[in-house]
């Protein structure tokens, strides 16, 4: 008896943090493929009704309308079921209102100094992650302290746990947003800067922003530059900024058809979503990687977004839309050369992660075989 619950400790000790993000990544994933198809709904309804890709961005047509906003809605849930999932895995039940509020906040931004919706603050997964653990931890050492001092009483740990919970995740995430919006500001400044100095530096840079952050406050610098440099009569840099930006996803399509083997069922169904989302500009379509895989993903994307980004701006490409991808077509400059830049972008980056993450699947195939719960099920086959 000790010694299967030495083992049950060691197997909880050795668990990954990737591996407790599992049930973050697939509470999300429906709602995230929902988000994607609507949103591309929205921009082909567009596209149907008005016969004209400039104008086509999915606000033109009443339906595609009602779609954008629909779309929307659901990528509003995609954070609080992110974190919810994780502070479920790490704290039980009590830790599911502290995760829900946590990524509510996280996905709106909202920091010390205002509770209103700042986008400028809007932390990401990232924060979504740290959310759920946060919640998570502080429900089970909660509980562990309850349940020490009066082991009898259950109805004050029902009471008290999720309450405490609750708070120090509120605290805790409008730091987060807080600290979110000081870097949206330094990484905007840093765009801004190098936009009059240097256009390959430019290139660089919005590659790593749009690549390292899934939503977050460095993606949506990079974002919010690329759309002011439309206005200055800079187009090229709003072509970088959707070239990278389509790595991410793009780059999760195609490692989940080459390796199949290393995806799973509701994986391989994004896979696809993310080769449409990342042609139609929806980035968010690769948020399970970034929750599952996260520095492993993040370490394959920033290459891909960099050299989809140096060779958009070498070949002379631009955009003269912020949204609809591969449907505004009609507003970019030289859009096969575009489309060169993401295919080589997203190659290299499916590449990479082949690598980054092909030592990890092999050490966990390996101790998967090793272990007794695998020389269990080989006896009952056999």
């Amino acid at each position: 008896m000790m010694k299967e619950y030495k083992h049950t400790k060691a197997k909880e000790a050795s668990l990954k943090s990737e591996d407790k993000n599992e049930l973050g990544a697939k509470l999300s994933a429906p709602v995230i493929l929902a988000s994607v198809i609507l949103l591309s709904l929205a921009y082909i309804t567009d596209i149907i009704y008005t016969k004209n890709t400039v104008s086509a961005v999915g606000e033109t047509f009443i339906i595609s309308r009602f779609l954008l906003e629909a779309g929307n809605l659901l990528q509003k849930l995609i954070f609080p079921l992110i974190s919810t999932g994780i502070a479920a895995v790490y704290g039980g039940l009590g830790a599911i209102p502290g995760g829900l509020l946590g990524g509510m906040l996280a996905g709106i931004g909202s920091t010390y100094e205002s509770a209103n919706a700042n986008a400028t603050s809007v932390s990401g997964v990232f924060c979504s992650l740290l959310a759920g653990f946060i919640a998570g931890s502080c429900t089970r050492s909660a509980l562990k302290i309850f349940r020490r001092h009066s082991q009898k009483d259950e109805v004050t740990p029902f009471i008290f746990v999720p309450a405490f919970s609750l708070i120090i995740t509120l605290f805790a995430v409008l730091l987060l947003n807080t600290v979110s919006g000081y870097i949206n500001y330094l990484a905007c400044t840093l765009a801004g800067l190098a936009g009059k100095t240097n256009p390959l530096a430019v290139s660089v840079i919005l590659g790593i922003f749009m690549t390292a952050d899934a939503g977050g406050p460095l993606y949506l610098a990079g974002y919010t530059f690329g759309v002011a440099s439309i206005s200055t009569g800079n187009p090229e840099y709003m072509a970088i900024v959707i070239a990278a930006g389509a790595i991410p996803p793009l780059t999760m399509g195609l490692y989940t058809i080459a390796y199949k083997e290393r995806t799973q069922g509701y994986e391989k169904a994004l896979g696809i979503a993310g080769i449409g989302g990342g042609l139609l500009g929806l980035p968010q379509s690769a948020l399970v990687f970034y929750t599952k895989k996260t520095y492993r993903f993040i370490l394959a994307c920033i290459p891909g977004g960099i050299l989809a980004g140096m060779l958009s701006l070498s070949l002379n490409c631009s955009s003269e839309l912020p949204a609809g991808g591969i449907l505004s077509f009609t507003s970019y400059g030289r859009p096969l050369f575009f489309i060169f830049a993401l295919a080589c972008g997203a190659m290299v980056s499916t590449f990479l992660l082949s690598l980054t993450d092909g030592y990890n699947y092999i050490t966990e195939t390996q101790n998967h075989k090793e272990g007794p719960e695998a020389a269990e099920s080989l006896s009952v086959q056999i």
